[in-house]
């Protein structure tokens, strides 16, 4: 049996040790079926010139209704931010995957400079930092919620002797997937052109605080401090993904349409004063005796106390804001002034580089970016929370690092990148105005910085390219220049 079988293989390779021919048939692959590339007929060439013809009538008719006049065209493409050469528009690739995410519109309809500059002005109104490249016809796209896509522009055309278009593609880089739907379905609808597109995010809406000041319950204040210390031990841990976790969790609970109006009130309180009770409720316990509210111990309240000291949640955040880094060596004051701390500002301006912020840094660096900019989210929320609670003004003035030089300079040092990183200047536009709208000590800090020059530069910059960074440094320069023109400050 051995036999027969080695002599069937032996016979077997014996008879392929040659090469043996064979044939297969092997089908070219088909590209993206966006047009009808066969041939017309007659009466279909026919059909298809009488139909461009009714498109460029109705385009002329839209271009000069009363209600759509020629110069509204010309002022979105005057204000772009985005100015392609329609001669550097690269053809459409037979065999590229063309994302879903995508529209395909007609020279009638619009050219692809009249289509940049729509995308340019949707992503100023939904405040997306956007980099351009006008020679390439590409557009890289962040928002605030790190979410990063591509936007190209390609020239296509339906065969010889037929009317071209412009293929606009968005295509998600990292971010979520949910956001990066919302932000692609904008902007193709606003390059197609729609009109009564809201950019906009809705504002959670605002209730009294004598509304919600008897709803504060023991149950309420008991989560609160479970979800800090989840949040604060996630900030412990020695690794990169946890402690980005925890700072997450925290711009979370301070965002009252995520969490509601009392936790987010509760736990800004805790961040900013290191308890969830009230600034006047803590200088003036009697006031409970009087009715205002149940009578909570002060007992639990101390013991919620001491677990928020050992957390410590503000020092981690005021690092993050002032060093970028989570922890700093011991000995080490959090309100060093400049000439006390040369660090402070190197370590801000570490990774600027000829061009910008949008170069790709490492690791480590990108990672306290993310965690500076958190940071700034949480302090921004924790500071509207506490003066929509109406104590933020007593606030600053018993917890002191709040109006301090040293946060108020670096603040405006934050804006003053206003231009490579828009994101991270808004919100230090929105803290500078609460601190503005509360502190006096706020204010002249602020003035002896020159904050008047700063915040106009960053105003002007956000009217150009980022819808909320206008909107939070206007209210900033408004809230100095009444100060400054009533006499408050003498700094100029």
């Amino acid at each position: 049996f051995f036999f027969l079988l080695n002599n069937s293989i032996f016979l077997d390779y014996k008879m392929h040790d040659h090469p043996i021919y064979r044939s297969m048939a092997m089908p070219m692959p088909e590209g993206p079926k966006l047009f009808n590339t066969a041939p017309k007929s007659a009466f279909e060439k026919e059909m298809l010139i009488e139909e461009e013809k009714n498109n460029t009538e109705i385009f002329v008719t839209d271009l000069t209704n009363p209600g759509t006049p020629l110069e509204a065209f010309e002022d979105i493409i005057m204000r772009s931010n985005w100015d392609i050469n329609e001669r550097s528009l690269a053809p459409f690739p037979a065999y590229h995957p063309l994302e879903r995410t995508h529209c395909v519109i007609s020279i009638g309809n619009a050219s692809p400079r009249l289509i940049a500059a729509r995308i340019s002005d949707a992503c100023v109104q939904m405040s997306l930092a956007a980099r351009y490249s006008d020679s390439k016809c590409t557009a890289h796209l962040s928002s605030s919620d790190f979410c990063e896509m591509n936007v190209r522009l390609y020239a296509s055309s339906a065969g010889e002797g037929e009317r071209s278009a412009t293929i606009v593609e968005v295509q998600r880089r990292r971010g979520d997937s949910l956001a990066f739907h919302r932000y692609a379905q904008k902007i193709l609808a606003a390059a197609e052109g729609q009109e009564g597109l809201e950019f906009c995010n809705n504002a959670a809406p605002s209730i009294p605080h004598e509304e919600f000041k008897m709803k504060f319950h023991t149950q309420d204040r008991k989560n609160v401090i479970a979800a800090l210390e989840i949040a604060g031990g996630l900030l412990k841990k020695d690794r990169s993904d946890a402690n980005q976790l925890g700072m997450e969790s925290l711009c979370l609970l301070t965002d009252p349409g995520k969490t509601g109006l009392i936790t987010a009130t509760m736990v800004s309180r805790a961040i900013l004063t290191g308890s969830t009770r009230a600034i006047k409720e803590s200088a003036s316990p009697s006031l409970r005796k009087r009715g205002e509210g149940p009578i909570i111990p002060s007992s639990s309240f101390d013991e919620e106390d001491a677990i928020l000291q050992s957390l410590d949640i503000r020092k981690t955040i005021l690092s993050l804001i002032q060093f970028k880094k989570l922890s700093r060596d011991e000995g080490e004051d959090i309100n060093l002034s400049d000439e006390e701390s040369p660090k402070r500002n190197s370590l801000i301006d570490d990774e600027d580089s000829p061009d910008g912020n949008w170069r790709r840094s490492s690791f480590d660096s990108e990672l306290s970016n993310v965690m500076h900019n958190l940071a700034l989210a949480v302090l921004a929320n924790a500071l509207d929370m506490v003066a929509k609670d109406g104590s933020l003004c007593d606030t600053i003035n018993q917890q002191q690092w709040l109006g301090d030089s040293a946060l108020v300079q670096t603040l405006l040092d934050v804006l003053r990148k206003a231009e490579t990183r828009p994101h991270d200047a808004m919100l230090s536009a929105r803290c500078l105005a609460s601190l503005v709208d509360a502190s006096t000590k706020a204010i002249e800090h602020a003035m002896k910085l020159d904050a008047l020059t700063v915040v106009n530069q960053a105003k002007n910059i956000g009217r150009n390219r980022h819808a909320s960074l206008a909107r939070e440094t206007d209210h900033v320069y408004e809230s100095l220049s009444s100060r400054t023109l009533t006499g408050t400050t003498v700094y100029m």
